[in-house]
């Protein structure tokens, strides 16, 4: 009878490690399909045609629109001056490239210790007037050129491989005009 019981608890010791085996595997397997997922997905860049940004600085708001026309790129919020091209690349380069890293925070309240909230950097993407991408870009993350980001409408802030802040803000987006030396 003992030799009965004994072979009962180290079968359910069994199962329950193999349970807890598998169950981690399981678990693993999620985290590298979220893990270092695109950001945008495969999504085409030259599909942007404007790009708002809205941000607070010293407390007051400030919105910038760049806008495509006849691919050049212009700052229409300042009449529709040239926009500075090196910025504009800085960023189409770095779009397609930005990954998620890990979910950081899934309570709302928390959007304030990251920079994501509504009186944030709080940047739309839009392809004529549809709009692709509405987000706020956060503070930086803990690793170098790492950023928190949060999609407009959800809950969840994520660490990406990208600092936004340094990509979209600016304080001019014009184009610099050199003059001659005189």
């Amino acid at each position: 009878m003992k030799k009965v019981n004994s072979t009962i608890i180290l079968l359910i010791i069994l199962l329950v490690l193999a349970g807890g085996y598998f169950g981690y595997q399981y678990y693993q397997k999620q985290q590298v399909q979220t893990e270092d997922q695109l950001l945008f997905g495969n999504f085409d860049i030259s599909q942007i045609t404007k790009i708002e940004i809205a941000s607070q600085f010293n407390g007051e708001g400030k919105l910038t629109v760049l806008e495509k026309r006849d691919d050049q790129w212009l700052v229409a919020s300042a009449d529709y001056a040239p926009a500075d091209p090196e910025a504009v690349s800085v960023v189409f380069v770095s779009l397609p490239q930005v990954k998620i890293k890990e979910l950081v925070s899934a309570n709302p309240e928390k959007q304030a210790e990251y920079r994501v909230g509504p009186a944030d950097l709080h940047i739309k993407i839009y392809q004529s007037e549809n709009l692709l991408f509405d987000f706020y870009a956060g503070k930086n993350g803990p690793i170098p050129s790492s950023g928190y980001f949060r999609w407009e409408g959800n809950g969840n802030v994520y660490l990406i491989s990208e600092n936004f802040q340094t990509l979209f803000f600016k304080a001019d987006w014009k184009k610099v005009i050199e003059t001659a030396a005189e």
